[in-house]
């Protein structure tokens, strides 16, 4: 079995949801949860059927989903940094 990674353009791929990871979670810092949960639940509606084209009906929920909960991780983690909090 191939993974992600393995697959043609899948590190590529990884890297640019990496990107999208830090880039919202930055872009969430400091907004309140049920405000970006909604935004965010916007923005992966949008990218949902490229996903879906990109990786396949069966693989695109579970990677949506931990695109989720890793935007949501990431803004938990520069709300929560020392420096974050010198800066408000």
């Amino acid at each position: 079995m191939t993974t992600l990674g393995e697959a043609p353009g899948g590190a590529q791929f990884i890297e640019s949801l990496t990107g999208v990871v830090k880039q919202l979670g930055l872009l969430y810092a400091h907004t309140p949860d049920e405000r970006a949960q909604s935004s965010l639940d916007g923005y992966i509606e949008r990218i949902g059927d490229a996903i879906v084209e990109a990786v396949g009906a069966k693989t695109a929920p579970k990677l949506l989903e931990a695109l989720r909960c890793a935007v949501m991780s990431r803004k938990k983690e520069i709300e929560n940094s020392p420096t974050s909090r010198m800066m408000q």
